[in-house]
């Protein structure tokens, strides 16, 4: 049986160049079923957020982001 994760959070601290983190970013999205929501957060994404809506993620700027995600 396969897991079929309800959404997939990564964090994006290491290159901030965009089109480094667009490569990034798009390579474990391909690696994911289609329709899973994808959470980034770190300073690549923040600094990329907009590659970030490109692609179909949502960033997470800061914990308070977090925590009402999770709540």
């Amino acid at each position: 049986r396969k897991l079929r994760p309800n959404l997939v959070a990564f964090s994006t601290g290491s290159d901030h160049r965009p089109h480094v983190f667009r490569k990034a970013v798009q390579a474990m999205m391909n690696k994911l079923p289609r329709g899973i929501p994808v959470l980034l957060s770190g300073g690549a994404a923040v600094a990329n957020e907009a590659v970030s809506r490109k692609l179909g993620a949502k960033v997470l700027a800061n914990l308070q982001g977090w925590d009402s995600l999770l709540a």
